[in-house]
């Protein structure tokens, strides 16, 4: 009987299968909250960055619109606050004011600061940034920083109590300025010995010098997470730290092998690393200025690239596009993301793992690895003929990544399981900072607002 009845029987099992499986695929992690129409995608050819972008209480978003406007939307109903028309392609960077009251915006070509208010939509003030930089050296940047189609605009460098911000006056000058009144408080002044003629000849007969990252960067300055410390590098070989309540120096840090534009701290601002051109990184005591490490050489490069939130742990992307992990105070290599070649990574938020995303691995969108060891905990698949991957993100909570390209935004977690592919989400792709919203382009230049959380 049970022999006669077992074709029967295996069917039944196989169609319980099935249908368990389609059950488990139809539970998803993300489901739509609202469409943004009036959203526009980062574009290479009409020089348009990305933008995705939660306020720091979330309580408002921003994206790009028509017509080179930011638009803010208030989160929880997606209705619209205010549109501001920006400053065309030399637009590149865009920060909520930490009032809630106001948004800043950077135009590199006219070299000015815009602050605008919420509430009316009117311009506040313009702050003028940078008098003595060439039209020429101004192209190339705009150039330069606009390869790829995974351009998003970066933020402004504002103080932690949103009170100051850094202002480049010339590629020697940095002001800390009063957002309130413009009054700069202090300059900070370092000499700058790049060159444009060199720079322009590099570009012209060295091959890949115009995508060498940083490579055309004026200079760059930031402080520490604690606001009270900044760290200013401008082509110099010695970079300078400062203390960032009074202005006074505290070092002209030790000169490196090449121009130095690569700056960073840790997350409790006791560290600082600095990388060259020829990608040396060295590390320093932001208390005194004190070389603790060096990493890498001119023949193994060590790109830094982040900071682990347990604070003395950095990665560095290497030569051989490798993600490596050091203990930052000795240099001592702790682990790496092996053999596989990488665009990037990401640590998730309690820095126990990694997420990569692949370069050109046709069969990989990324990996996980745990960084203690650089044990690879899972392999992010990819489909035959998919997009290699432009951007990572992790939820704050860590349980979900989020993988983005120009043709879909994959949710994993943390195990490097796929949870959901989202087909009419795109790149660039932003969790909220409570984790509980994902906010996405999309495949027709509209927005998504998605609620996260498994259904």
């Amino acid at each position: 009987m049970y022999k006669k009845n077992l074709p029967l029987l295996m069917f039944f099992a196989l169609f319980l299968n099935a249908f368990s499986l389609q059950a488990q695929q139809s539970k998803s992690v993300a489901q739509i909250k609202y469409k943004i129409s009036n959203y526009k995608n980062p574009s290479v050819f009409k020089t348009r960055f990305g933008l995705t972008r939660f306020s720091a209480d979330d309580k408002m978003l921003a994206v790009i619109g028509d017509d080179y406007r930011i638009v803010i939307y208030q989160t929880e109903t997606g209705k619209l606050l205010q549109s501001i028309k920006y400053g065309g392609d030399g637009t590149t960077n865009f920060s909520f004011g930490a009032d809630g009251k106001s948004v800043l915006m950077l135009n590199r070509v006219f070299s000015e600061i815009e602050i605008w208010d919420l509430e009316t939509g009117k311009l506040l003030k313009k702050i003028n940034e940078r008098t003595v930089v060439s039209g020429l050296k101004k192209f190339l940047i705009n150039n330069v920083e606009r390869k790829g189609q995974g351009q998003e605009m970066g933020e402004l460098p504002i103080s932690p109590d949103g009170k100051s911000l850094l202002v480049a006056r010339t590629d020697s000058r940095y002001d800390v300025v009063n957002l309130s009144d413009d009054t700069a408080r202090f300059s900070l002044e370092q000499n700058s010995k790049t060159s444009e003629t060199k720079d322009l000849l590099k570009i012209l007969f060295v091959p890949g010098a115009a995508t060498t990252r940083g490579f055309f960067r004026v200079s760059s300055a930031e402080y520490n997470a604690q606001g009270t410390r900044i760290l200013l590098a401008n082509g110099d070989k010695s970079p300078t730290l400062w203390d960032a309540e009074n202005g006074k120096l505290i070092s002209a840090l030790e000169p490196q092998l090449s121009k130095v534009y690569d700056i960073s701290f840790n997350h409790d601002g006791t560290l600082a690393a600095t990388t060259d051109t020829k990608g040396v990184t060295k590390i320093w005591d932001a208390e005194n200025g004190n070389l603790l490490s060096t990493i890498g050489t001119p023949k193994k490069r060590e790109t830094a690239f982040g900071w682990s939130s347990q604070s003395e742990i950095i990665a560095t992307l290497s030569s051989s596009e490798e993600g490596h992990f050091y203990n930052a105070r000795t240099g001592k290599l702790l682990s790496s993301t092996g053999k596989t070649q990488i665009n990037g990574l990401m640590f998730n938020p309690d820095g126990t793992l990694v997420a990569t995303f692949a370069k050109k691995d046709r069969k990989l969108l990324g990996q996980i690895i745990r960084v203690a060891d650089g044990k690879l905990i899972a392999n992010l698949s990819r489909t035959v003929n998919e997009e290699h991957p432009l951007a990572i993100d992790w939820s704050k909570d860590g349980k979900f990544l989020a993988i983005s390209s120009v043709e879909y935004v994959k949710i994993f977690n943390e195990k490097g399981e796929l949870l959901q592919k989202l087909d009419q989400a795109v790149f660039p792709a932003q969790f909220s900072h409570d984790s509980k919203l994902l906010l996405t382009g999309g495949n027709n230049d509209d927005g998504f607002v998605w609620q996260i959380g498994e259904n």
